[in-house]
């Protein structure tokens, strides 16, 4: 710390920031001036672009990659800035676990796309993203072969916009919200449109193959992976609210559906686990198991439920229903065929 690098290094996020500069002195440790940082650039950190619309920041290595998880957790937010990959960037064996791109002291608010390409082999705690803040967007972009222990694959904490997005691989977790694209779809103005998901995902809480849990909207999305709610040894009545789709829906699914097998506990459903949000022409396949409150669209339904079906199985012990297992019943919705 009393080193003219590390005072550098300080230096030039505090121009980024437009915060104060620090001071260095031989063998002693900085101290801050009341002059402004110099105004620092970072194109050097990224293999070309100014970040701006029509010339973004151009991501094609791991390091380029890295550099934008140190600037955006070191306080810079990009704003504004669009940033695009240039190709597959592989994060190969032996894996090193990530750190993801933003963090609850500090979101990612800029545009990112994927421009088609993906991001392979991301491992660690929380997905490719920490938090997306709600100016932020991401955009065509897939990670694949995941292997996450909390959050989501591709964002684990969402106030913005994902948008033809898409995550393969394994999300885990032993606290609430996992989801095999987002962990939480967070904000009533969380968009998640046109997005998939086969990620195999499990869990405790609010465990959905495609989203934990749901404030937002969901849009033209799907999920195929298996999810499963598991127990915990400190939890008495193990897992709570795990669907397909998503674990705990608060806000809107449109257009939606899931072919995901779902196991789970304590309401467990083909589509939702938990509904207190509404649900309109989607649909769920899958095969549905659980103990108490099960169904093919929703385990447990206290919000709408409007034109969607279920085509799957559902097997559980008590409070057990081909379209709701307790709760508000779906309105024009159906079983297969049959209208109920």
């Amino acid at each position: 710390m009393q080193s003219k690098e590390f005072v550098d290094s300080l230096n030039f996020i505090a121009g980024l920031l437009s915060a104060k500069a620090w001071v260095y002195s031989p063998s002693k440790y900085p101290i801050l001036s009341e002059q402004t940082a110099p105004a620092s650039n970072m194109d050097n950190f990224f293999a070309d672009g100014k970040g701006t619309e029509t010339n973004p920041y151009v991501i094609s290595t791991k390091k380029h990659l890295e550099n934008l998880a140190y600037f955006v957790n070191s306080g810079v937010d990009f704003l504004g800035k669009y940033i695009k990959l240039s190709q597959n960037i592989s994060f190969k064996l032996p894996f090193v676990k990530w750190t993801p791109i933003g963090r609850e002291t500090g979101s990612f608010e800029g545009t990112f796309d994927g421009n088609g390409f993906n991001v392979n082999g991301i491992s660690g705690i929380n997905g490719l993203f920490g938090v997306l803040g709600s100016n932020g967007t991401i955009k065509n972009l897939g990670v694949t072969n995941v292997d996450i222990e909390e959050g989501g694959g591709l964002v684990s904490y969402n106030k913005g916009t994902v948008i033809n997005c898409y995550s393969t691989g394994k999300v885990s977790g032993k606290d609430g919200y996992v989801g095999g694209l987002v962990g939480c779809n967070c904000e009533d103005s969380s968009r998640i449109i046109n997005s998939y998901s086969t990620a195999s995902v499990s869990g405790v809480d609010d465990v959905g193959g495609l989203v934990g849990i749901n404030s937002g909207t969901i849009n033209g999305s799907y999920s195929t992976g298996k999810v499963k709610g598991t127990a915990f040894a400190l939890r008495l009545h193990g897992n709570k609210d795990a669907g397909g789709l998503v674990g705990d829906n608060e806000g809107s699914i449109i257009n939606s559906h899931s072919s995901s097998v779902v196991t789970g506990q304590w309401v467990v459903g083909g589509l939702v686990g938990n509904n207190d949000g509404s649900i309109s022409n989607s649909y769920s396949t899958g095969k549905v198991t659980g103990s108490l409150h099960v169904g093919g669209i929703a385990g447990l339904n206290d919000g709408t439920i409007s034109g969607s079906y279920f085509t799957g199985k559902v097997k559980g012990k008590e409070d057990v229903g081909e379209l709701v297992g307790s709760g508000k019943e779906a309105v024009d919705s159906y079983y297969g065929s049959e209208k109920k």
